[in-house]
């Protein structure tokens, strides 16, 4: 089996493989990430960084009179992210890609973005809450799905990303 190291477009680091890693293979890569470390921390780093960074926004970052995006929504972001990280790739054998975008809303609330073909998968998060928006079409009536976000569920959201 081969596994490659890939750069994705956030600079994150994603574990790829023609299969599911098998557990030998998961302990070897957490060797070579630096002593028995998950990997989570070297696929979610650069996502870390960025959650940070928007700390450092602004009000009125998007000239539409926005809020700085809500502290404790990015402290909430970076709770759950191991949790979507392992529903995503643990459970459902399938790669980590980073979010294609991550903001703010005009709430202040932290937003991450992934789209693959006609699927786009939004996901808010409030301090308190966090919920996903799944769209595969432009009827908000029979292409648009939303709900609360579980992380532990996340795996079946992920899973339709990637149909």
């Amino acid at each position: 089996m081969i596994v490659l190291a890939v750069r994705d477009n956030l600079g994150d680091i994603s574990l790829t493989s023609g299969t599911r890693l098998t557990a030998p293979v998961r302990t070897h890569l957490r060797l070579l990430a630096g002593g028995g470390h998950d990997l989570s921390v070297l696929a979610l780093n650069r996502l870390n960084q960025r959650l940070t960074e928007l700390r450092l926004w602004p009000e009125n970052w998007d000239d539409f009179g926005s809020p700085s995006p809500v502290p404790a929504a990015i402290d909430h972001a970076v709770a759950i992210l191991n949790g979507l990280y392992t529903a995503a790739t643990a459970d459902t054998g399938l790669d980590w890609v980073s979010p294609h975008n991550i903001s703010a809303n005009e709430a202040g609330d932290v937003v991450f973005e992934w789209w693959k073909g006609d699927h786009k998968l939004t996901l808010y998060v409030a301090p308190e809450t966090a919920r996903f928006v799944r769209v595969w079409g432009a009827n908000m009536e029979r292409e648009m799905e939303d709900g609360p976000l579980d992380p532990r569920g996340f795996g079946a959201v992920w899973r339709w990303l990637n149909d």
